[in-house]
């Protein structure tokens, strides 16, 4: 018989559909683990091996329900715990996942910058979880790590700028800004027709580039080590044949970017890392990383132009 599975601690759920519904009515049950069965994942052995804060359950999943979403989400960490190159996806606990507790009007999944949390929907959540941890990266990395005055996220948030050049900072925002402005500037992102401007969003370029830029990476090994998981993103033809996305053109133009701002993520969530200042926008050529310093071009004496002139 299955074990059930509930919310992992009891602050868990804070802010979200679920508390807000148990809110002055029956006291809600203590989000506490019965005895683990040899059938019932264990729920704290998941969130310390990939530093997360916590998992939370809507009311109304079943029991089914909520096994099928740990064991596939379990499976997507593991996976892009491998593209990330670090087990720490949760950033020092500072991220959890909810599953069917925080839905939104017509949303398959968000991510909540206030209480740090992913949710995916009951229903079609799956093959959303990269791109709800890409807006996580965006906003953790933005608020607390790499650091500016203007913009939380790394990338400006909701800005539909083509260019931030006053988003200046470290490596991860020189790299995150990168990979937007090139999206931006491409021949596929010119497909995009929208009235509301969401799409045009820079934090929205940067989590749909990023789901696309996982599911590259897995399916490129999926034949030899079997990685590939619909529950982390979709399908490759489902990218390159979606107006929103990029072409496979496009997207070749953004994936050494991702491969040197994965590099760098993993580093830092390992402790082998720190923020290093880097120019913005890019620079052109290749080169010691450096602080973007403008020096005034001196002007030739009379007598060193003269000299020239002759």
């Amino acid at each position: 018989m299955k074990g059930k599975l509930t919310d992992t601690n009891a602050r868990i759920s804070d802010g979200g559909r679920a508390e807000r519904y148990w809110r002055g009515r029956a006291v809600k049950s203590k989000n506490s683990l019965p005895e683990q069965k040899n059938d019932t994942p264990d729920l704290h052995g998941i969130l310390r091996e990939y530093g997360l804060k916590g998992f939370e359950f809507g009311n109304w999943l079943t029991n089914n329900d909520r096994y099928d979403h740990v064991l596939a989400c379990q499976k997507a960490l593991q996976n892009l715990s491998w593209i990330m190159r670090t087990k720490n996806l949760g950033m020092n606990r500072s991220v959890g996942i909810a599953f069917g507790a925080r839905g939104q009007t017509a949303a398959l999944a968000h991510f909540e910058p206030s209480a740090n949390m992913i949710n995916l929907t009951k229903e079609k959540g799956h093959g959303s979880l990269a791109h709800e941890y890409g807006h996580a990266l965006d906003w953790n990395f933005g608020r607390y790590i790499d650091q500016n005055r203007q913009h939380n996220f790394l990338t400006g948030g909701q800005s539909e700028a083509r260019r931030l050049p006053n988003n200046t900072g470290g490596q991860f925002r020189h790299y995150a800004n990168a990979i937007v402005d090139t999206v931006k500037r491409s021949d596929s992102f010119r497909r995009i027709r929208t009235s509301s401007g969401y799409l045009h969003r820079r934090t929205e370029v940067f989590a749909r580039a990023f789901e696309q830029y996982v599911c590259n990476r897995i399916t490129a090994v999926a034949a030899k080590t079997g990685a590939t998981t619909r529950y982390l993103c979709q399908p490759w033809k489902t990218y390159v044949s979606d107006r929103h996305y990029l072409t496979e053109k496009d997207f070749k133009q953004v994936k050494p970017l991702f491969d040197k701002l994965t590099d760098e993520i993993g580093a830092y969530c390992n402790g082998r890392g720190r923020v290093s200042a880097m120019p913005y926008p890019v620079a052109k050529t290749g080169g010691k990383k450096s602080k973007t310093i403008k020096i005034a071009t001196p002007k030739p004496s009379p007598k060193r132009a003269a000299a020239r002139r002759k």
